[in-house]
């Protein structure tokens, strides 16, 4: 990333060290973003002088200055379903009931989800996503709803939307590389019982895992992880104007808890 000032103009050019066309789409969509939330935020802490507001410019600066949790534009917005995944693992069980009652789901309907799903991961993001679903709540309902359940505090939404980027830095050119259907046949049995958030951490939503699991008749894990991984690539990819690589891969594969170098050494004889 070049960055160039001429006087009140700052130029931002993505470059690659072998071909422009291997600059991901997504990349540069989310970098102008943050650049432009972060100027927007350095401006606005030089424009505070009321010695009211020097409590939360400096909660502003521990979090980093592009704290959603302050961005009325950001507060606006509906999370994704890996929004919610992601929120969902900041959680007990206990915590997330709390938040998903003061977010207007009822006693009942928690309990009813508590009895049917055993996994706790699963339950969580359950539970948030039913209760977004159901009535469009926004992040700062959301913020409100973290705030009056007195569960941690509304910085872990900032968590949720850092994630947890991997550094592809070393040997990049094999993570730009389009993933192939052979690629997708040795990682699909190494997803394991994590389908669902898989599905979700590639940015995919909760009616598409509902459209997949339909369209399989037997009950083969690897073949639903297959199906999910050749859906992202041919439809999700496709529509969003994404183009595919095994960085995406690598990224959901270290989200859903499973360690990169695995996924390095089943590959390996394709590098």
């Amino acid at each position: 990333m070049l960055v160039n000032c001429d006087d009140e103009i700052i130029i931002i050019r993505l470059v690659h060290a072998e071909n422009r066309t291997l600059i991901m789409r997504d990349l540069a969509s989310s970098i102008i973003e943050c650049l432009a939330v972060a100027l927007e935020k350095i401006s606005q802490l030089y424009v505070r002088t009321n010695a009211q507001e020097l409590m939360p410019v400096q909660e502003d600066i521990k979090c980093g200055l592009a704290c959603p949790v302050i961005d009325n534009e950001f507060l606006k917005q509906s999370p994704t379903d890996l929004h919610l995944r992601r929120l969902s693992l900041q959680y007990s069980i206990n915590e997330t009931r709390k938040l998903a009652n003061h977010l207007g789901m009822e006693y009942s309907t928690w309990e009813r989800l508590h009895e049917t799903i055993e996994e706790p991961e699963r339950l969580n993001f359950e539970a948030l996503r039913r209760c977004i679903e159901s009535s469009h709540k926004t992040f700062d309902d959301i913020r409100k709803a973290i705030e009056a359940s007195s569960i941690q505090n509304p910085h872990t939404l900032c968590k949720v939307m850092r994630g947890n980027p991997m550094n592809f830095d070393h040997e990049p050119e094999k993570w730009d590389l389009e993933p192939t259907e052979e690629h997708f046949d040795r990682l699909a049995p190494f997803v394991g019982n994590n389908s669902l958030a898989l599905l979700v951490e590639l940015g995919m939503d909760f009616h598409t895992w509902e459209d997949i699991r339909y369209r399989q008749m037997k009950r083969d894990l690897a073949k639903l992880n297959l199906d999910i991984l050749q859906e992202w690539k041919t439809t999700f990819c496709t529509k969003h104007n994404i183009r595919p690589s095994l960085r995406h891969i690598g990224q959901a594969f270290q989200n859903i808890g499973k360690d990169i170098k695995v996924i390095e050494n089943v590959l390996n004889s394709f590098f």
